[in-house]
């Protein structure tokens, strides 16, 4: 039996309740179009209520650089090279897998009992 032990929010990007907080970058592309999203995945578990105990964020991000020859890609993003043994194109540096490896880092914990039932 598989369940998933996460809960899944999506919340929508607000630019007004964060243009002017430190560390704000501006982007080039609109946040009104309701289709701008952070997603929170928290790990729940049975406890007595007390909500005292450690916490752990693991943060990541998936999204990409703009993929136009034009953007100042040598080569053409969507056809990878290798050179000089690293891989270059389009996502071969993203945070893709990193943001799965940390689910299935949480997932792995649960089922060698690091983390509560």
């Amino acid at each position: 039996k598989r369940t998933n032990p996460f809960e899944v929010q999506r919340i929508p990007v607000q630019l007004d309740k964060i243009k002017d907080q430190r560390g704000f970058s501006p982007v080039d592309w609109k946040y009104d179009d309701d289709q701008k999203f952070d997603v929170v995945a928290r790990y729940h578990h049975e406890s007595d209520g007390d909500d005292t105990g450690r916490a752990l964020l693991l943060q990541g991000h998936v999204d990409v650089v703009p993929a136009n020859e034009s953007d100042g890609w040598t080569n053409p993003p969507f056809s990878p090279i290798i050179k000089d043994g690293r891989l270059y194109g389009r996502g071969s540096g993203d945070m893709k897998a990193g943001v799965v490896s940390m689910i299935y880092a949480v997932v792995a914990l649960k089922r060698m009992g690091y983390l509560p039932q």
